[in-house]
């Protein structure tokens, strides 16, 4: 009983209780002590592959990470360039999180949201 309500706290990803089966999922969930929205892709075993946070009122991106574009910059020494520009993602897989009301989102929805994020965030640098 006890994991099956832990399962229903944690972003519900995948029926439970049971062996977590995840698919491509966009989720945004809302963190009102620091005012951030944050959004999150993850892959099939619920890693963050991308990430975006909004911060304020007026939804200031103040994250937009890549997994894939973080690997490739470690790789090139360059990572603290990349962190300092994008930050990273969580690298702690979905399952984990708890998150109250998550909202799902469509590949559409976030991609719109990615792509403001991420231009507003070059338009800065």
């Amino acid at each position: 009983m006890a994991s099956t309500a832990r399962c229903r706290r944690i972003i519900q990803l995948s029926p439970c209780p049971g062996i977590m089966t995840l698919l491509t999922q966009w989720l945004g969930c809302y963190w009102g002590e620091e005012d951030t929205w944050f959004y999150f892709e993850a892959d099939d075993d619920g890693l963050v592959t991308r990430q975006i946070e909004l911060q304020g009122p007026e939804r200031t991106p103040i994250a937009a990470a890549q997994l894939d574009e973080w690997r490739h910059a470690w790789q090139e020494g360059s990572v603290r360039d990349y962190e300092s520009r994008y930050g990273r993602c969580a690298d702690q897989p979905l399952t984990t999180w708890r998150c109250p009301q998550p909202v799902t989102l469509t590949r559409l929805e976030y991609d719109k949201i990615w792509q403001e994020a991420r231009q507003a965030i070059d338009r800065r640098l």
